[in-house]
C-alpha cells in the first residue's frame, strides 16, 4: 500500500512541477527621447526560455524613439 501512495505522490509531483515555471506579463513600450510614453502594447505572458529571450532583447532606437520590452 505504501508503494502505491509513493507512486501516486511521484506522479503528482511530475505533473505539478511544470506549473511552477517562472512566468511574467510583458509588453512593448515605445518612449521618446525625453522618456515620455508614445505607445504601449498589450500584456502577454512569457515563460521559461521565451521569457529569457524577451528580457535579453536589446531596446531599438529609431529617430529618437526607443522601443523596449517591460515585464511586471
Amino acid at each position: 500500500m505504501k508503494r502505491i501512495f509513493a507512486a501516486l505522490f511521484l506522479l503528482s509531483v511530475v505533473f505539478i512541477m511544470p506549473s511552477c515555471e517562472d512566468c511574467r506579463e510583458c509588453h512593448v513600450v515605445t518612449v521618446d527621447e525625453n522618456g515620455n510614453i508614445i505607445s504601449e502594447g498589450q500584456d502577454n505572458e512569457f515563460c521559461a526560455q521565451d521569457l529569457s529571450d524577451v528580457e535579453d532583447e536589446e531596446p531599438v532606437t529609431v529617430g529618437g524613439n526607443t522601443t523596449r520590452w517591460e515585464c511586471d
